[in-house]
């Protein structure tokens, strides 16, 4: 948010849009509140935590595409390349949460959305991760706005690669809303 300041200011609009000055968003907020939806949902494909899904083995032969996968070979998916596809997303490495969104202005998630993973063993936690990424962006961006500290040039959107692909260390300021921003 800190990069993006028309992101965040359009996100706190929303936020009081909907929510007025008094009260904090819960869940079923979500619903009425597709930019800020959209835009977890951006993060999410763009800075997924898993890089890989976990490993699966092909229960029968089959053939995929041309290709051939013979019953019990080990089957990766590829989370990362997903998406990130240019066939899939026009501009793969761009932040656009737009994408997300029709042309009402409605959600709308592609099935190659898919930072929990595929296929009938995805993230036992992903309704509650959903829940949590809207309760804790909304319940952050209602109360402060975030910017880059004066020695802070850029950031490193990278992240590490491990297990899971955790952010790189980073300063931000985070500022109470109502203190003249």
């Amino acid at each position: 948010m800190a990069t993006k300041p028309e992101v965040q200011k359009r996100i706190q609009d929303e936020i009081e849009d909907v929510c007025g000055a008094d009260r904090l968003p819960s869940y079923a907020d979500q619903e009425n509140m597709p930019y800020t939806h959209a835009v977890i949902l951006e993060v999410s494909r763009l800075h997924s935590i898993a890089i890989l899904g976990v490993p699966h083995f092909a229960c029968q032969d089959a053939i995929i595409q041309g290709f051939r996968i013979p019953k019990g070979s080990l089957v990766i998916s590829n989370l990362w390349g997903i998406m990130h596809d240019p066939d899939v997303w026009k501009d793969p490495y761009e932040f656009r949460p737009e994408r997300f969104l029709d042309d009402e202005g409605a959600v709308n998630v592609p099935m190659e959305w898919i930072p929990f993973s595929i296929g009938r063993r995805v993230c036992l936690g992903e309704k509650l991760s959903k829940m949590e990424l809207f309760i804790f962006t909304t319940h952050l961006l209602g109360r402060f706005s975030f910017q880059k500290p004066d020695d802070v040039q850029s950031y490193d959107f990278r992240g590490r690669s491990g297990a899971v692909l955790t952010p790189a260390p980073f300063k931000i300021c985070a500022i109470p809303k109502g203190t003249g921003e």
